[in-house]
């Protein structure tokens, strides 16, 4: 799981060389988000990068693993929603688990209807 999540974080595997059908698939790689988060946050506003005419390195290299049109705090916002989300998952499958293991009638009803 951790080396798709990387392969498809746009590092190793540009998003833009994805096939068609799995072209969503960079979009819910929460590496690609924590990744792309750290590099904005890091390199947005650094010397390092330096503007030649037109030509922007910082964007330049931005679009090269496919990460434009989504700030820092936009990776902040999809970050959080999915740790929210694995969390409420994580909640509602051991609620159901413990009630299973209890022997609860409402589980039982909810597997038989």
């Amino acid at each position: 799981s951790v080396i798709v999540q990387f392969g498809l974080s746009g590092l190793f595997i540009k998003s833009a060389s994805l096939p068609g059908w799995l072209s969503w698939a960079p979009a819910v790689s929460m590496i690609r988000w924590v990744l792309q988060g750290n590099f904005i946050n890091q390199f947005e506003n650094d010397p390092l990068f330096v503007t030649i005419g037109t030509y922007d390195t910082y964007i330049a290299f931005l679009e090269l693993f496919g990460w434009t049109g989504v700030s820092k705090w936009g990776c902040f916002y999809v970050i959080f929603y999915f740790i929210l989300t694995f969390k409420m998952v994580a909640l509602i499958s051991n609620g159901l688990v413990a009630a299973y293991q209890k022997g609860g009638r409402s589980f039982k009803r909810i597997i038989e209807d």
